[in-house]
């Protein structure tokens, strides 16, 4: 993924260096590139980026396994062929996208499936990769992390998290504890902690995910002092 990135932007034509913006799994991906590419990277947002180690520490926090490919994902994928998962897939709660484009997400989740599988089965060695990439320098860092809590979620919510509020509140120590790390590998670093998101910070706080590409983007433009 790193190296096509890489290869899209020579072909676009863009020019570097960038501000790499990572959502979830994309942080690893955005490290990976940094440590690959080093000169072509200024600054970089983490969007409650993943955490090389949250595998096993997210696990021994809430005692629940964390199974990037469940058995009924990979089955589902198998039968894509089929036109089977059209009608097995749930409908995608999107309700901060505009419903047009929540219906093209819908349409894609089928034929789709197959790479998010491959995705997903390879999560373990992606993090394994970017594990040695934890230090920025003096790139400027943007951190967000979510932090909704228990409550503010709904019991539909609560079940699909397969955790109960013990649990998912160990878990939750655990995972801002290494948002906190992420904030520290960069000596000139930003993180800001949002209660009222959930981990697709993107869809439910868009305006803060813009403002710290602004931050990054106003502080690599700045001279140098």
């Amino acid at each position: 993924m790193v190296a096509d990135l890489h290869k899209a932007l020579e072909v676009a034509k863009e020019p570097g260096p960038y501000v790499l913006v990572g959502a979830s799994l994309g942080g690893p991906l955005v490290m990976l590139y940094t440590g690959h590419y080093p000169e072509d990277v200024a600054g970089v947002v983490l969007v409650d980026g993943a955490h090389p180690d949250q595998i096993a520490r997210l696990e021994k926090a809430s005692g629940v396994e964390d199974d990037p490919a469940p058995l009924v994902f990979r089955a589902l994928a198998n039968l894509a062929w089929t036109g089977l998962p059209r009608f097995l897939l749930p409908v995608p709660e999107l309700p901060e996208l505009p419903a047009r484009v929540a219906a093209e997400v819908a349409v894609y989740q089928a034929p789709s499936l197959s790479a998010a599988l491959d995705e997903a089965s390879a999560m373990p060695m992606t993090f394994q990769e970017a594990s040695p990439f934890r230090d920025l320098g003096r790139r400027p860092l943007a951190v967000l992390s979510h932090g909704k809590q228990w409550q503010d979620y709904s019991p539909a919510q609560r079940a699909r998290a397969g955790m109960s509020k013990e649990q998912f509140e160990r878990h939750e120590r655990a995972w801002a504890e290494m948002q906190a790390e992420q904030a520290a590998w960069s000596s000139d670093s930003s993180h800001r902690t949002l209660p009222d998101s959930s981990h697709v910070v993107q869809l439910e706080r868009p305006d803060a995910v813009v403002a710290a590409i602004t931050e990054v983007v106003a502080k690599v433009r700045a001279p140098q002092k």
